[in-house]
């Protein structure tokens, strides 16, 4: 007969799922730290989150057929980089600044090597 032994380590009390402890490389209020991409997202805001949601992976569409969707986008890359935050600060986030928060996913994105 054979015996099976198994280890597992079970999470301690207080420990959380996932240990996200980066910040966002650039304030929300760095927007301006590429003049270029910003004078480009100011006159055709809607190219430029065609082009942000093509660097993070997604189809240029999305931002048209889910116009609320870039909160989400906000979350993904929260995710990917492993950045503290919380989903209802992404919505508000966007709702009040969705200007400078696209531009600072674009910045986050270009400053990992992740975007053009």
């Amino acid at each position: 007969m054979t015996t099976i032994t198994i280890n597992s380590s079970q999470p301690v009390g207080g420990q959380t799922f996932k240990n996200f402890q980066n910040e966002f490389s650039a304030g929300l209020c760095d927007c301006f730290s590429d003049c270029g991409k910003c004078v480009f997202a100011y006159f055709c805001f809607p190219c430029f989150a065609c082009q942000v949601f093509t660097d993070a992976g997604e189809c240029m569409c999305t931002p048209f057929f889910c116009p609320h969707s870039s909160p989400f986008l906000r979350s993904k890359i929260r995710q990917g980089y492993r950045i503290e935050g919380q989903m209802w600060k992404d919505f508000l986030i966007f709702y009040f600044f969705g200007f400078c928060a696209m531009l600072q996913i674009s910045n986050e994105m270009k400053l990992r090597g992740d975007a053009q």
